[in-house]
């Protein structure tokens, strides 16, 4: 009875043993199978990629070669990436296909020229990605574009203020709504044949708020922004434009960045970022607005030494040559004054042209007073 028992307990060990040895294969089977259809070649096949991801590959590879991310655009189902001067749009687009083909992604089509590059990325039997490279060229009868504009005026009409003033090229004043000699600046300034701006208080982040009725602060309702805005713009009489004074807060604050380009698209004006933030929204909010902005590349006068200054001033300069066209922003200093007044006729040799802020921006100069052998008279600044 024992031994059979014994037997039965083993024929049913073997029974289940040879079960597993069964179930064991066929989970290898079907292990093997998956991997060969995963990983066929027996390597880890990449993902897929999507156009968002090798999008934002190829951008990075362009700023690595001097490329500003600002300024890559959609255009007629392209992706436009300009370049700066000295850089080949061979030689980076043939990066970009390193890095592209690195993701996955197959080649369609790649073509260039004098000053241009072309590449077609493909996905399968579909097009993934379209980016067309554009070398800045200047035409030898031009050269890189400077938009200077001084901030701070309306505290007085001073013998400083008069110096900027007097300068034999585009200057662009940005005056200080509801200061003792903002009205009379801005008029003084059209008169002396220069652009002139408002240069809105708005709330920073860590320094004392001004408020004189005109900052726009992040606590505001819609329409007292708009009152605001509306109430700067009538203490400086022609201006064109407008940048932020301060602004650290309010620049990174939809609501009254929103409202504020909502009121100067509305007047036809321009915004300068002067960038008191890195987080500021103001270009993203403005560009989907479609108001002409740009942003402010270098202020030149933050520690007011002299050569600190010269050394602000020819990063500008460099900035330009690189992209075509730079602002800068200092402000109604005598180092300034001085600099300027000094190593602006420099700079203009070496074949920079200082233009207002409206034609850096493409836009149409307003008509302006100017002096002219002693007599005002209506000139279009070229």
């Amino acid at each position: 009875m024992r031994r059979r028992r014994a037997h039965r307990q083993s024929v049913a060990r073997r029974r289940r043993g040879k079960y597993l040895l069964l179930v064991g294969a066929m989970v290898l089977v079907l292990l093997l199978a998956y991997a060969r259809h995963r990983y066929p070649g027996g390597r880890p096949q990449p993902a897929k990629p999507t156009t968002e991801v090798v999008r934002s590959a190829l951008q990075k590879v362009a700023v690595q070669y001097g490329a500003d991310q600002q300024e890559v655009r959609e255009e007629g189902g392209w992706l436009v990436i300009p370049l700066p001067g000295d850089k080949s749009p061979a030689v980076v687009s043939a990066e970009m296909l390193r890095r592209a083909q690195q993701l996955g992604a197959g080649l369609a089509e790649q073509a260039s020229g004098k000053g241009w590059s072309r590449l077609v990325l493909r996905m399968g039997d579909r097009d993934l990605l379209r980016v067309k490279l554009v070398q800045a060229q200047p035409s030898e009868d031009e050269g890189p574009l400077v938009a200077l504009v001084i901030d701070d005026f309306g505290y007085s009409a001073g013998e400083l203020a008069k110096g900027f003033l007097e300068l034999p090229w585009a200057v662009t004043v940005s005056v200080i709504p509801g200061l003792p000699f903002s009205g009379v600046i801005a008029e003084q300034a059209a008169a002396a044949g220069k652009e002139v701006m408002v240069h809105m208080p708005m709330e920073p982040l860590h320094e004392p708020v001004e408020d004189r009725g005109f900052t726009l602060l992040v606590t505001l309702s819609e329409k007292e922004i708009r009152e605001r805005v509306a109430r700067a713009l009538a203490c400086v009489p022609g201006a064109v434009g407008m940048n932020n004074h301060q602004g650290s807060r309010a620049t990174a604050d939809v609501q009254v960045m929103t409202v504020l380009m909502q009121e100067l698209k509305s007047r036809g004006l321009y915004f300068v970022d002067s960038r008191t933030n890195s987080q500021s929204i103001a270009l993203e909010v403005a560009e989907r607005m479609q108001v002409p902005c740009v942003a402010n590349a270098t202020f030149l006068d933050v520690e007011p030494d002299t050569a600190k200054v010269h050394r602000q001033l020819s990063l500008l300069a460099q900035v330009a040559k690189r992209k075509g066209k730079a602002v800068g922003i200092g402000h109604m200093r005598r180092t300034t004054y001085e600099l300027v007044r000094r190593e602006v006729p420099r700079l203009q040799e070496q074949g920079l042209r200082f233009v207002p802020v409206s034609q850096l921006l493409g836009l149409p100069v307003p008509p302006i007073a100017a002096r002219c052998e002693g007599r005002n008279v209506l000139i279009m600044p070229g």
